[in-house]
């Protein structure tokens, strides 16, 4: 056990499968005694192992709670990084005691065979390889948040609100928007059942998306938008024709507008506000 005076790592600090801390550590107002690590030590969360709290730090510290600081003379940190990740390391640590508090038994995990590369070159090689996967992926993530806070954003303000004008829009376009019902710009078509068909190339879709393909289409031609009668009702996704839709999935087919941005419109509303089931959430046409 180390004393106070290092920045400690809790559970609640790491982001689940990602290996990476989600705020400055050092910033705490409360420093915890703990298991002290080295840079580089490998931290495994032990509790709930399927939780998948994982780190590989560059910094020296405490790891409050229920840890393994994983290090080894014969393997490179890198490459036993990598090992926990492992399917077959997975395996072993979820195979844990207790039902509601769950922990890894170290007896059993350090019992079983793992096979290594006896050259740490190549250990290093592997380890840095995954790192770099990591920072690659993490970048990545970043992006993609950035991606749907940008679009969060556009959906609010290149849509018209109650004056008719949209607070952005692009050059050349001034006109007041018309306001219309649903009705007068799409028609909205129920799917069926599809176990009667034969085996083909024509998609079937469900609220989950793609389910399998049959012989024949509800729509041949024309594009559309699946919107969940039952179950996953707040998510809307464009259909290309041919297509089949099962009985809980609704097919919008627009002839008054562009499909891309009706498509825009389904993704500003709040389904859930319109569902009027008690139990399975659930949508009719009249909604």
């Amino acid at each position: 056990m180390s004393s106070n005076k290092l920045p400690g790592v809790e559970y609640e600090d790491i982001n689940s499968g990602q290996g990476t801390l989600n705020k400055d550590i050092t910033k705490k107002s409360i420093r915890k005694r703990g298991i002290f690590f080295q840079p580089f030590d490998v931290l495994f969360g032990k509790l709930r192992p399927y939780l998948k709290n994982w780190l590989y730090p560059n910094f020296k510290g405490v790891a409050v709670g229920d840890f393994w600081v994983l290090y080894s003379k014969l393997l490179e940190p890198s490459f036993i990084y990598g090992m926990i990740q492992t399917q077959k390391f997975q395996n072993v640590a979820n195979l844990s005691s207790g039902s509601k508090m769950p922990r890894s038994d170290w007896k059993l995990v350090s019992r079983t065979l793992f096979r290594f590369p006896m050259n740490k070159n190549e250990q290093r090689k592997i380890g840095l390889l995954l790192l770099n996967l990591d920072k690659t992926i993490t970048l990545h993530e970043e992006q993609h948040r950035q991606l749907e806070r940008l679009k969060k954003a556009l959906l609010q303000k290149m849509f018209a609100d109650k004056t008719g004008y949209p607070a952005l829009r692009f050059k050349g376009f001034a006109e007041k928007w018309e306001q219309s019902y649903l009705k007068d710009i799409a028609s909205v078509n129920s799917g069926r059942d599809y176990k009667h068909l034969n085996k083909g190339n024509i998609p079937v879709y469900g609220t989950g998306g793609y389910m399998l393909s049959v012989d024949k289409a509800l729509s041949n031609t024309k594009d559309g938008i699946g919107i969940g009668r039952k179950g996953t009702i707040n998510n809307p996704y464009i259909l290309k024709a041919p297509f089949w839709t099962v009985d809980t999935l609704f097919y919008v087919i627009p002839y008054n507008v562009d499909l891309n941005f009706l498509y825009g419109i389904f993704q500003k509303i709040d389904w859930r506000k319109k569902d009027e089931s008690t139990g399975v959430p659930s949508l009719s046409k009249e909604n």
